[in-house]
């Protein structure tokens, strides 16, 4: 089960009350909404040292590939943060807006390195937000809500 702060959803916060949705971490809409992708994580059991596991969707901003990673925190495998450069790596981008363990919502890229997604000072923790507030940051794409 993904460490999701009470049984709420990864993406968009609300409670979780079907034990479908509490096992997957995302509500049923939520889910049908985000085509997510999950690598097979490699672990101990396999011979392998823990990696990350997480599960993801590929945008496109600007020309640009970007990786929206949200980190399942599961215990014995590391944090997307703590494996950014492998993480990027198997899916094949060089900058992911990632929900962290935390269930907070950052960014990083190749040229930049880690950086906030945070508004007005406030952690972001809902997923369409972070994806506006890293396009008018990182990409200086104007909409949605900085219109």
């Amino acid at each position: 089960m993904m460490g999701n702060g009470g049984n709420r959803c990864c993406i968009c916060g609300k409670p979780l009350t079907k034990i479908a949705s509490i096992e997957r971490g995302m509500g049923d809409v939520c889910a049908a909404r985000y085509a997510l992708f999950n690598p097979k994580p490699k672990n101990k059991n396999e011979g392998f040292a823990p990696q990350s596991d997480y599960v993801y969707y590929i945008i496109e901003i600007k020309g640009e590939k970007v990786g929206v990673v949200i980190d399942k925190d599961i215990s014995g495998f590391m944090s997307v943060t703590n494996n950014i450069d492998n993480v990027c790596s198997e899916i094949g981008v060089k900058s992911v807006i990632y929900r962290d363990s935390e269930g907070v919502w950052d960014f990083w890229s190749e040229q930049m390195g880690f950086k906030s997604l945070a508004l007005h000072g406030t952690p972001t923790t809902n997923l369409d937000t972070a994806i506006e507030v890293a396009k008018a940051r990182y990409f200086s794409e104007v909409g949605g809500l900085f219109s």
